[in-house]
C-alpha cells in the first residue's frame, strides 16, 4: 500500500512540476488601432496597428503599424513599420525602430524620406509614385505618451 502511495506522490509531483506557468500577458498580438481613409489620387489607406509584445510588469511596448495602399480595389504597396517604446509615467523614448515591409506592386515605387524617431514618436516620410504622373506623399507617425497608450 505504502508503495503504490508513493507511486501516486511521486506521479501528481511530475505532473504539477511540468504544468506550464500561467503568467499573463497584455492583448498581445491584437489590433489597438484600425482606420480607412482616402488619400490624395484616389488611394486609399487601411491602417492597422498592432501590439506585439507587451509584459505586465514591463514598461516597454512594441508595435506594429501597418500600411496598406490601394487604388481602384488593388493593393500598390505595403509599409509596415515596428517600435518599441519605453514609459515610465513620466517620460517616453524610443528603444528601437525599424522597417519591417516595403513593398510595392503594379508598377509603383516608393522613394524614402526620412525615417527619425524623437521623444516617443517615430515617422518615416517619404512619397510613392507611378510613371512620373501618379504620386502621393506618405507620412506615417507613431507615437506613445509617458503612460504607455499609441497614437
Amino acid at each position: 500500500m505504502k508503495r503504490i502511495l508513493r507511486i501516486m506522490l511521486c506521479i501528481l509531483l511530475i505532473l504539477a512540476l511540468s504544468a506550464p506557468c500561467l503568467a499573463s500577458e497584455i492583448n498581445e498580438g491584437c489590433v489597438v488601432y484600425s482606420h480607412v481613409e482616402t488619400l490624395e489620387n484616389g488611394i486609399t489607406l487601411m491602417r492597422e496597428t498592432i501590439l506585439i509584445d507587451a509584459h505586465s510588469r514591463s514598461v516597454t511596448k512594441a508595435y506594429t503599424d501597418k500600411h496598406t495602399y490601394s487604388r481602384n480595389g488593388e493593393i500598390i504597396a505595403e509599409i509596415w513599420i515596428d517600435a518599441t517604446f519605453r514609459y515610465d509615467g513620466n517620460t517616453v523614448s524610443v528603444v528601437s525602430k525599424s522597417i519591417s515591409k516595403c513593398e510595392t506592386y503594379d508598377g509603383w515605387s516608393f522613394k524614402q524620406s526620412s525615417f527619425t524617431s524623437s521623444g516617443g514618436t517615430v515617422t518615416l516620410t517619404g512619397k510613392l509614385t507611378k510613371l512620373l504622373v501618379l504620386n502621393a506623399n506618405i507620412n506615417i507617425s507613431l507615437t506613445c505618451d509617458e503612460n504607455g497608450n499609441i497614437s
